[in-house]
């Protein structure tokens, strides 16, 4: 075993630092006992109130401490888009609450095959359906982070606020969707007050709402906005190929989106929530796709598919500053990566036969400024180190078969993805008169509120956009070469993973910027930069020469 890697196991087990662990517990305990819990409640059951015309919208009172907040309000979980002269509203805004178990708040009927009463879910979902009778929708969906929920004081201080800005943004950007948020809410904040006591507390319960009910709320909003359309190898569909008639017919036409969002603790409930289930799905659309491909070249030997493509479930998913381990990100990215899934932006993707013209299904971004997670957050970790039973090193063939071999398990347990260099996917450079960017196929341009920028992908030189070619797995005599100095893996799946300057997002909480909503746009609507109308992950096929012909 490495001797400086036996140190950092010794160093963690100590006995001092594990009586070190009782020392935030008692903390807590006393902050507890002096000011209170923030209430374990929702906040938005309430129906709709009328609202007339003109009427001023009272603002939200700030409270000192958990005993003032109010316990009998209930506040609408669905507020529809408004006109009127106090507040515009060009979205509308869904509200779905979980308690500190992780259900649902309300559960709705569950004696009939439509759970309408009391479900703040099916109100969403009923809200979803009802807008798409009349035009495409565009569905984003929020889940907050530490030290925030849905009340009142969120509404105009915190997480929420900054959401609903950004939906105003978009719609206004955006007028060929109707837009529809959802606030996918939990108790965020049990502490008033708190700094960082709350943090192993909240960590534990962020793992607990990221379960089932999570799940189903998350994928039910998704495939009302997105159904699932089995491919067909029909002259017409080809598979869901890019330049079919039906590809080709549809990139004139606005479609449905679906974009999920996730905060600090808010990405811990999102990974957690959303990984098993999507690396089904996407193994599932992908046999799928597959199965067709097979079923059109019977059909057109001649002129079989060379690339195969299938829809991602969700237009985009993002995370931003994710107070979360790197297990779930690492394990979807190797798991995408045993898939054979690579993505690309531009038009010269295809032309290359390497890379696939897609864009992301999910993308990690992470501040340069947010020192909560890239600092202090390794350092909670740290107190919770001793409990865990992380492997030393890993399999001895892990190398051959592309694994992080210079990345020790206990790195990926103290940092978010963003932190480990090894599964960046892409950078951000900030284009300056003196050093102006030099727009690349691969690389994709987006633009704040004075400062434009590039995003382009690790492997391309964004000074002559040639591709970098990667290092040798051995040298000219036979030798591996040393993993800690050269950077074999390489993140080219459809998970993106890279920092952004402070410029575009200052810090840890400070995530509603122009910047970041350019971004963000950029993403979803990126079809404009590759020429194409729909996002799907593509992947090669191999063709397999037909059997010999006996002999007459």
């Amino acid at each position: 075993m490495n001797p400086k890697y036996a140190t950092q196991i010794e160093f963690f087990s100590h006995p001092f630092l594990c009586r070190l662990r009782t020392i935030p517990c008692l903390l807590l305990s006393c902050i507890v006992f002096l000011a209170g819990c923030v209430p374990n409640r929702p906040y938005r059951l309430g129906s709709p109130p009328p609202t007339p015309e003109g009427q001023q919208v009272s603002k939200a009172p700030e409270y000192a401490n958990a005993r003032q907040y109010p316990k009998a309000q209930k506040f609408p979980s669905i507020v529809r888009r408004s006109q009127n002269s106090t507040e515009k509203r060009n979205y509308d805004l869904a509200y779905i609450e979980f308690d500190d178990m992780g259900e649902f708040w309300t559960i709705g009927n569950l004696g009939t095959s439509h759970a309408n009463a009391n479900s703040q879910l099916e109100a969403a979902v009923d809200l979803i359906e009802e807008r798409k009778r009349t035009m495409p929708v565009a569905v984003v969906a929020f889940i907050h982070g530490w030290k925030n929920n849905a009340s009142e004081y969120d509404e105009t201080h915190k997480n929420l606020e900054g959401f609903k800005d950004q939906l105003q943004l978009l719609a206004e950007h955006d007028q060929l969707h109707s837009y529809i948020g959802v606030f996918l809410s939990w108790r965020g904040q049990s502490l008033p007050g708190d700094l960082f006591f709350s943090y192993w507390n909240r960590r534990d319960a962020a793992r607990r709402v990221g379960g089932a009910s999570m799940t189903e709320a998350i994928f039910r909003l998704m495939f009302v906005t997105k159904p699932p359309v089995p491919p067909s190898p029909t002259d017409r569909d080809q598979c869901g190929a890019v330049n079919s008639p039906a590809s080709l017919e549809a990139a004139n036409k606005p479609r449905d989106l679906f974009v999920l969002i996730g905060h600090s603790f808010g990405v811990r409930i999102l990974e957690r929530a959303i990984s098993q289930p999507l690396m089904a799905l996407l193994y599932e659309r992908r046999s799928e796709a597959d199965i067709c491909r097979k079923a059109y070249d019977d059909l057109h030997k001649d002129n079989p598919l060379k690339v195969i493509t299938f829809e991602s479930p969700a237009d985009l998913i993002v995370t931003i500053n994710a107070a979360n381990d790197a297990f779930e990100a690492k394990a979807m990215i190797e798991g995408m990566q045993r898939m054979n899934l690579r993505t690309c932006i531009g038009d010269t993707c295809n032309a290359q036969g390497e890379y696939f013209d897609s864009p992301p299904v999910i993308v990690s971004i992470l501040s340069k400024g947010d020192w909560i997670t890239r600092k202090l957050m390794p350092v909670a970790q740290a107190i919770s180190y001793p409990s865990q039973k992380l492997n030393r090193k890993y399999d001895e063939n892990a190398y051959e078969e592309g694994q992080l071999v210079d990345v020790k398990q206990h790195s990926f347990f103290l940092h978010n993805e963003g932190s480990i260099q090894q599964l960046v996917s892409h950078t951000v450079a900030t284009c300056t008169p003196e050093t102006p960017c030099v727009p690349c196929p691969e690389g994709l341009m987006f633009k704040g509120k004075t400062t434009q920028y590039e995003l382009i992908p690790v492997w391309i030189d964004p000074a002559t956009c040639k591709k970098i070619t990667p290092p040798a797995t051995q040298d000219s005599s036979g030798a591996k070469p040393d993993p800690s100095s050269q950077r074999r893996f390489v993140n080219k799946t459809p998970f993106w993973v890279f920092m952004v300057p402070e410029s575009v997002i200052p810090g840890h909480t400070e995530i509603n910027t122009e910047a970041a909503s350019a971004l963000v746009q950029a993403i979803v609507f990126s079809q404009a930069t590759s020429g194409k109308k729909s996002i799907s992950i593509a992947l090669p096929t191999t063709q397999t020469p037909d059997p010999p012909q006996p002999k007459p």
